[in-house]
């Protein structure tokens, strides 16, 4: 288990200890995943088939994907829940958030 942050639809960001495993099963109903690069230090799980599936758009998601210019086109959004894991490099696995990140993502909430 992993120190992540998880974007929910409804504007919810939480904190927690989770895994990939605990992720799909706690907010994705099957289909196949995606993995985004956010940065360097960082990579999210999205559900692949989101829009197929109707989710509902992710405004947060959206915006800090826009913030991190992970290269979504000019006019494609995140829809459902995202989990942000830590990358270490070449190893594979998921890890911690780092704070870096975690920072970028408290600015999504705060007061403009």
């Amino acid at each position: 288990m992993s120190k992540a942050i998880v974007i929910l639809p409804d504007g919810k960001i939480i904190q927690e200890e989770t895994s990939f495993d605990k992720f799909k099963d706690d907010h994705l109903k099957g289909g196949y995943i995606e993995m985004l690069r956010l940065n360097s230090e960082s990579h999210a799980y999205i559900d692949e088939e989101g829009k197929i599936k109707n989710l509902p758009y992710n405004e947060n998601a959206t915006k800090l994907c826009g913030m991190l210019n992970v290269g979504l086109g000019k006019n494609d959004v995140i829809v459902g829940p995202m989990c942000i894991f830590g990358t270490l490099p070449l190893d594979g696995e998921d890890h911690d958030v780092p704070v870096s990140l975690s920072n970028a993502v408290a600015l999504l909430v705060s007061p403009s």
